[in-house]
């Protein structure tokens, strides 16, 4: 196994139009995970390419490159609405891990529990697939194909995920369920951002879940459910055990079972409404 630094994106997409490397920046679950490219592969490591490392909003989109550490995203000034990225930020790993993981890495890990999968779907991210031929843009719930697997072609990198900024949006939450608050893979997670009219009703709503299924997934039927309806505690009673079972599927793990899966993923998710619902009452 061979290791080489990149210093710019030309250099890289020459490394990746060769083959036989793998793309790498903080490495936090790669070695942990055993997940090493084979003896005749070579990490490319690409952390300090600085311009996959930027937070910027422009033309009310916000775009996060690959290389954000999860520490930067922890500091930065969000607006009201996208607190739950700064939320989520907090709570992946320790210090040092945040220090060091990436944002683009922990989608293209396409781990289950990915803390950041149901904060980014629920604010309908978009990703930024480069290579030599080209750039390719997708949903991110299309990225995401199934456990450790991603829509990634070969000499292709995430450059960057990208998602709206609803002027609207007036509060997000993260919920995430673990044998202990910090340090911890997720048993259960939801993710949430909440729209309001001038009237007090719901004008929009995202909810997702993550670690109940193979990939994070929407709720829509329960998003549908709610828009239109006054801002309320009442709201909260829109998520049973019955929508939400629909759309996980949970498995039995050293972390928990299946059926123990589907109690949490609801309540999680009531849970996560209630905040959103909290914070603008």
């Amino acid at each position: 196994m061979g290791y080489v630094l990149v210093a710019t994106e030309n250099e890289l997409q020459d490394r990746l139009a060769n083959g036989g490397c793998r793309v790498a920046a903080g490495m936090t679950d790669m070695y942990p995970s055993g997940q090493l490219p084979g003896s005749t592969e070579s990490v490319v490591d690409i952390s300090q390419v600085s311009s996959l490392r930027d937070i910027s909003c422009t033309d009310g989109a916000w775009r996060i490159g690959t290389t954000v550490r999860w520490s930067d995203v922890r500091v930065y000034p969000w607006p009201a609405g996208l607190e739950m990225l700064a939320e989520v930020a907090s709570q992946v790993g320790a210090v040092q891990v945040q220090n060091a993981a990436t944002v683009g890495g922990n989608l293209c890990n396409a781990s289950p529990a990915a803390d950041g999968m149901p904060v980014l779907l629920a604010l309908g991210a978009t990703v930024e697939l480069w290579s030599v031929r080209g750039v390719r843009e997708m949903l991110l719930s299309d990225f995401i194909t199934g456990v450790r697997r991603t829509a990634l072609e070969p000499g292709e990198y995430l450059r960057a995920i990208c998602f709206k900024n609803n002027e609207d949006a007036v509060a997000s939450a993260f919920c995430k369920l673990g044998l202990r608050q910090y340090l911890v893979i997720s048993i259960a997670m939801a993710a949430g951002q909440l729209r309001c009219d001038s009237a007090g009703c719901v004008s929009g709503i995202s909810l997702a879940l993550g670690a109940c299924s193979p990939v994070a997934t929407r709720l829509s039927d329960i998003e549908a459910s709610i828009v239109g309806k006054p801002v309320s505690k009442s709201l909260i009673d829109e998520v049973t055990a019955e929508r939400v079972a629909s759309v996980i599927s949970p498995i039995d793990d050293v972390r928990a079972t299946a059926a123990y899966r589907r109690d949490a993923a609801v309540h999680v998710l009531r849970d996560t409404l209630a905040r959103l619902v909290e914070a603008v009452a």
